[in-house]
């Protein structure tokens, strides 16, 4: 059976279907992060200028970790936890000359997602990850930015998510 991939966008470099515009908007983390759970793609809204990402960070003995809650791996929700290394754990975001590369940064990802400790300057702006935050990116007049240090609580008009599904030959993956 062929999926309905009506008002889906196919990025083919990761295999995945994304909605067109952004939705859950004006939800903080948690309530984005379980509604997303018990649906699959939703109704289109708008506006938008910014999206939370299933993330969020834990300090600990060892060093600050990354959590992914609920992320669907083959299937099944379950929780991806990564520690972070050799990522950049410094605010890039004061002056024009300290933000990081965005093209470096997309190129040069960990497997985390974060930029690499060594990342050069650039126009993205970044704040990096803080015990019990949660990021998002965003987008506003003033330029753009990767958020590691968000306040979970925190929400407003124009934060949201797309919504994204990977169909496969089988569904139970």
């Amino acid at each position: 059976m062929t999926p309905n991939t009506e008002g889906l966008i196919y990025v083919p470099e990761i295999d995945l279907h994304f909605t067109e515009e952004r939705i859950l908007l004006d939800k903080n983390w948690q309530t984005t992060k379980d509604t997303l759970k018990d649906q699959e793609i939703t109704e289109i809204r708008d506006p938008y200028r910014a999206e939370w990402l299933n993330a969020r960070f834990n300090e600990r003995e060892d060093g600050m970790y990354i959590i992914s809650e609920d992320a669907l791996i083959k299937g099944k929700y379950k929780d991806q936890e990564i520690k972070l290394d050799n990522c950049l754990m410094l605010d890039r975001c004061l002056m024009r000359d300290r933000y990081i590369s965005l093209d470096r940064y997309l190129d040069s990802i960990t497997l985390h997602g974060l930029p690499p400790a060594n990342i050069p300057n650039g126009n993205l702006n970044y704040w990096y990850p803080r015990d019990s935050s949660v990021a998002h990116l965003n987008a506003i007049s003033r330029g753009a930015g990767l958020i590691c240090c968000q306040d979970p609580a925190f929400s407003y008009f124009g934060l949201g998510v797309f919504g994204a599904r990977k169909f496969s030959e089988d569904s139970t993956l």
